[in-house]
């Protein structure tokens, strides 16, 4: 690999009240090995104070983080985050950490339905995280060729996204990735980073599908929106057959098992663990209601109280997904996708979808899936300390449980995290931005 810094451009962006100027170098591949030439490069923006010897927010070129955003969703290949604005006149996130002072540091990754020029797979898992993780390496290995602290690399990302944020948080230096970063190239670095700030992480994947019957399986129905030609959408609603209900009842059990084993201190039982869930989304309540909001009473929370109803928050939010959501038996989803390898689309990731299978096709390997999990990781040696979970309270796209059980355990192995259940929100990242910078301003500058 080889980072020329007379190859740059300085950029100026303007939205509706500020000018932002900054020197930007892309697409610089940062694997000497690559399987896809195309994203696996990454962009590097950086304040132009700093290039002109001043400061920004009291960081100097020296001290300033390196932010490192994602754009993974659905685990499909991404490009590199760039700074923009906004139709709306406003800057995007990329453009909002440049004013801030942070530099940004943004890679591009291989993705479940990346393919080469023959047809065959090359971004299926862990590909992925393997990606990020070379794209740190590649980062610290010109740590004196550009501005920022890599010693204060700190991620961020949404859905998926927000998922190997966590991972890579969680999984710094560890030697399971090696072979994989071997083979593709990466520097002989560290790929360790400071801090992990995680968006509606769809993590955990081997227990997504009990941990979503655990909190909507008394519910036979689920309600999804349907995109008709003509740009409208439709209001739909599947009720679930008998077989569709025994699965339900299967999966509640085997998350009942799993919550069990993790033996967490604060929520080793599955009540333990709806408390805990139960006083976040009290708190987010609180917190939305002293704002102005109307928090109806329908919605099973109770202020005056300081209690609620779970199961009838859940059915007042709905059910979006259908029995099986993640590891299906016919193996149609998108995570059935990420664990497929090169010649085979789809494969199964759990014991229950592979017992249950509908699609004749294989289990992913055991290692294969457990390279994916930011749960397995937590408490090693390159683990971050410092967490930012958000999940929102409106948010259907993966269980409570998964975000609450991840951040239980980081706690529990003495991890800062900043975790909450935004009221209101659906799935998405990046709506707090002030608070996320001042979170990071926060953990850099104590």
């Amino acid at each position: 690999m080889y980072f020329n810094s007379d190859e740059y451009t300085d950029e100026t962006l303007e939205s509706r009240d500020c000018i932002l100027h900054y020197r930007a170098y892309r697409n610089v591949p940062y694997v000497s090995n690559p399987v896809c030439e195309r994203l696996q490069v990454l962009n590097i923006f950086i304040p132009i104070q700093y290039i002109n010897g001043q400061t920004v927010n009291n960081y100097t070129s020296n001290t300033a983080p390196i932010f490192f955003p994602n754009a993974i969703g659905g685990y499909m290949e991404a490009n590199p985050c760039s700074p923009y604005v906004k139709e709306n006149g406003d800057f995007n996130t990329e453009a909002l950490a440049l004013k801030r002072g942070y530099v940004v540091i943004s890679a591009g990754v291989r993705g479940r339905t990346t393919t080469d020029e023959s047809g065959k797979f090359i971004g299926k898992a862990p590909s992925c995280i393997v990606d990020l993780k070379a794209a740190v390496r590649f980062v610290r290995s010109i740590a004196d060729k550009i501005c920022g602290d890599v010693n204060k690399i700190v991620s961020n990302g949404t859905s998926a996204g927000g998922a190997m944020s966590a991972l890579l948080g969680a999984s710094g230096d560890c030697e399971e990735y090696e072979a994989y970063l071997s083979q593709i190239g990466a520097a002989n670095q560290s790929d360790s980073i400071f801090a992990s700030s995680c968006y509606c992480p769809i993590t955990n994947l081997e227990n997504a599908d009990s941990a979503y019957e655990w909190q909507y399986g008394h519910l036979n129905c689920n309600h999804w929106t349907r995109w008709n030609s003509d740009n409208t959408t439709t209001e739909m609603i599947d009720y679930f057959s008998l077989k569709q209900k025994q699965h339900s009842e299967d999966l509640k059990h085997i998350f009942a098992e799993y919550v069990e084993m993790l033996k967490l201190k604060d929520a080793h039982t599955l009540l333990l663990l709806e408390e805990f869930i139960c006083t976040k989304l009290i708190e987010s309540a609180k917190k939305a209601e002293q704002e102005g909001e109307c928090v109806s009473k329908e919605c099973g929370i109770y202020l005056a109280e300081n209690k609620m109803n779970f199961a009838l928050y859940n059915s007042y939010i709905t059910r979006m997904k259908t029995v099986c959501c993640f590891d299906n038996p016919h193996a149609f989803t998108c995570e059935n996708e990420l664990f497929g390898n090169e010649f085979e689309n789809v494969r199964h990731f759990t014991d229950y979808g592979f017992q249950n299978d509908l699609a004749c096709v294989q289990r992913a390997p055991e290692m294969t899936v457990f390279l994916m999990n930011a749960m397995n990781f937590v408490g090693r040696k390159g683990c971050v300390k410092h967490w930012r979970i958000r999940h929102g309270a409106a948010d259907r796209d993966t269980s409570f449980a998964i975000s609450a059980c991840l951040t239980l355990k980081l706690e529990e192995c003495g991890y800062s995290v900043d975790y909450s259940l935004p009221w209101g929100v659906e799935h998405s990242g990046d709506y707090d931005l002030n608070e996320l910078f001042d979170w990071i301003d926060f953990i850099c500058k104590r």
